[in-house]
């Protein structure tokens, strides 16, 4: 933080990185033979504001699209 002049203080910056969310969005698969129960999870992460998105670049950080994807059961 000190490097990239953003003070000392980490406590206003990890409150605003919290303010970040992401979602997971659930996909029925359905095989072409039976009902499998199986689910596509996709986690998302929601798009930063102008001030986060200053914080995240003067830090040299990129947030991900989406996050890893699984198939569940």
């Amino acid at each position: 933080m000190h490097r990239s002049g953003l003070g000392d203080a980490p406590r206003p910056l990890l409150e605003e990185f919290a303010k970040i969310k992401s979602g997971d969005v659930v996909l029925p698969l359905q095989e072409p033979t039976e009902q499998s129960g199986r689910e596509l999870r996709l986690r998302c992460v929601v798009e930063p504001d102008e001030a986060q998105k200053v914080l995240l670049n003067r830090l040299g950080l990129e947030l991900p699209r989406r996050l890893r994807s699984s198939l569940a059961k």
